[in-house]
């Protein structure tokens, strides 16, 4: 039974944490929470949040290049032929992830109508693949197909950031909060071939690259926003609230990625090879 490397997801981890000391030291010292803007000296300190993460994005691409090279188990695993707790522990996340969802529904107050179907329906959607997964041992392809339902309502979600606030480039953390989104999309989307046993040849690493740009931004949204409440005192009274969708985020790409990196391999992916491939390989 092959196993995986774990330097990744230690890395990744370590890189996270990394991300939510510096973003909680720009919450009470450089930003200013009356225009959600960085104070008029503090520009040049708030780049180096995005210069920190596209660092901790590249190398982990790299990093998944050369695992990739190696055959690791993560990138050959099928979700058929994971360890027997697999598919419950991603279904907790899943469950867990959709009350989380809920929760910034129920507490939104007067929210666009658009915005609590979206995210009322990824709520649900999340809350019924969980539950399917925590009573299998191997997730039903169902779950994928429901998969790509979730990703498709995060775009109404996007919308609805931008039309609330039409300069959100220039506000860290709604720039933040919307790429977090854009990559839960990514990541919903291409997981979904995974659950749905749909994968081609290079799928797996699309949905380890997506999963791990979505970890990478959620946590930079929502870790360091835990560490304020708990520490930040004063200094951090007018910070936003923390969005859900994003700390969903960051459990379910977090989760997917540690459930592929911890897990055994007892069956490898049967790649889908498509009548167009194979013509293209007579011809050859």
């Amino acid at each position: 039974m092959k196993t995986s490397s774990k330097i990744i997801p230690f890395f990744l981890l370590i890189g996270v944490i990394a991300c939510a000391v510096l973003r909680f030291f720009q919450y009470v010292s450089i930003m200013d929470y009356q225009t959600g803007f960085f104070t008029k000296n503090g520009e040049g300190a708030g780049i180096l949040i995005y210069i920190l993460m596209a660092v901790i994005a590249v190398i982990y691409t790299v990093l998944l290049i050369i695992g990739n090279k190696k055959g690791e188990a993560a990138y050959r695993v099928s979700t058929d032929g994971m360890g027997s707790h697999a598919t419950q522990v991603l279904g907790a996340a899943e469950i867990v992830s959709a009350f989380l969802v809920a929760w910034g529904v129920i507490t939104a107050g007067e929210a666009p109508v658009f915005r609590i179907i979206s995210a009322g329906g990824i709520a649900l959607i999340l809350l019924i693949t969980g539950f399917i997964q925590l009573r299998n041992i191997v997730p039903p392809t169902i779950t994928g197909h429901l998969k790509i339902l979730s990703a498709a309502l995060i775009f109404p979600l996007i919308a609805e950031l931008y039309e609330n606030d039409l300069v959100m480039i220039r506000r860290s953390d709604k720039l933040i909060v919307i790429l977090c989104y854009v990559f839960i999309g990514a990541f919903l989307a291409s997981s979904a071939r995974a659950f749905s046993r749909l994968e081609t040849i290079n799928s797996r690493m699309r949905e380890l690259i997506t999963a791990g740009m979505a970890f990478i931004l959620c946590s930079t949204h929502t870790l360091p926003k835990l560490i304020a409440y708990a520490f930040g005192g004063a200094s951090t009274a007018g910070m936003s609230a923390i969005d859900t969708v994003a700390a969903a985020g960051m459990i379910l790409s977090g989760t997917f990625i540690g459930v592929l990196f911890f897990t055994e391999k007892k069956k490898e992916i049967v790649p889908v090879v498509y009548d167009e491939e194979t013509d293209r390989k007579k011809e050859k």
